[in-house]
């Protein structure tokens, strides 16, 4: 489960506002989303799939250490870095 929250004057969280996707390690997800209808996109090793809600996750072919986090990446949109990061 993933929960990304800003709570700073935001009263609802349209879907697409800020997050873009998450990048995760798994050969077995990879594989799964073969047999899924959420597949979107696929590449060398990627495989781009849409959740039944509309969140989009990349999924790359390769698994990580036991105890290493397989979340390899997130993606979020803003419209100001300058205010995002101060």
């Amino acid at each position: 489960m993933v929960e990304l929250t800003y709570n700073y004057g935001v009263k609802t969280y349209p879907l697409g506002d800020d997050f873009q996707w998450l990048t995760v390690q798994s050969t077995v997800a990879y594989q799964k989303a073969l047999t899924l209808e959420y597949c979107t996109q696929t590449g060398e090793d990627v495989r781009v799939v849409m959740s039944p809600d509309g969140y989009l996750f990349k999924i790359v072919n390769s698994d990580v250490e036991p105890g290493q986090d397989p979340v390899a990446g997130v993606a979020i949109r803003v419209t100001s870095l300058d205010k995002s990061l101060g």
